[in-house]
Order: structure tokens, then C-alpha cells, then sequence
């Protein structure tokens, strides 16, 4: 572990590293998945601006994770989206094959 004492607009503040999680557990980065450490880093970039005093950059990052957020919402709904229609013409396609067998019955 390495500690560091950094002066800056807010003071001087204590900064710890520790050895990455990915390193002391793979299995928990598998469960976890990327997304959720992708927000913790954002949540602590934010935490640390607000900290130092620095409202406008901590504003800056906000807007952005909201606009990350945004965009990846309207990915997700986009491919429902194109998975419902393909179901739906799926659904049409074997009625009318139905249909078409019981004609040729008849």
C-alpha cells in the first residue's frame, strides 16, 4: 500500500493506493462485470472533486455519467425494440405457413 500527502485547492488530503481488485480477486471482476466498476471509478472521481472543492468539474462529470447513462438506456431500448419486431414478423411468418398448409388441406 503506498501513502501520499497531496496539497491542493482543498488542502492537503491523504491518498491511498491499494493493489487492484482484479489482481487480489478475478473471480470478483467476473461476477461483477465491467459495468459496475466503470460506475464505482466514476463515483469516486466525483466524490473527489466535490471533496477538493472543485463543484464545477464534479458538475461536469455528472452531467456526463447522465449522458453515458442516457445513451446506453437508448442502446438497450433500440435492441428491444428490433428483437420485438423480429418476433412479431417471426409470429406472422409461421400464421401465414399455417395458413398456407391448411389451404393446400382443403
Amino acid at each position: 500500500m503506498v501513502r501520499s500527502l497531496l496539497g491542493g485547492r482543498g488542502g492537503a488530503q491523504l491518498v491511498t493506493e491499494e493493489p487492484s481488485l482484479s489482481r487480489r480477486s478475478p473471480t470478483l471482476q467476473s461476477k461483477m462485470g465491467v459495468w459496475p466498476w466503470a460506475r464505482l471509478i466514476r463515483f469516486c472521481l466525483l466524490h473527489n472533486c466535490i471533496m477538493s472543492n472543485q463543484g464545477e468539474n464534479a458538475y461536469n462529470l455528472r452531467e456526463k455519467a447522465d449522458r453515458e447513462d442516457q445513451n446506453w438506456c437508448a442502446q438497450i431500448e433500440q435492441r428491444m425494440t428490433v428483437m420485438a419486431e423480429t418476433c412479431q414478423k417471426a409470429i406472422h411468418d409461421m400464421r401465414s405457413a399455417e395458413d398456407q398448409r391448411l389451404a393446400d388441406m382443403a
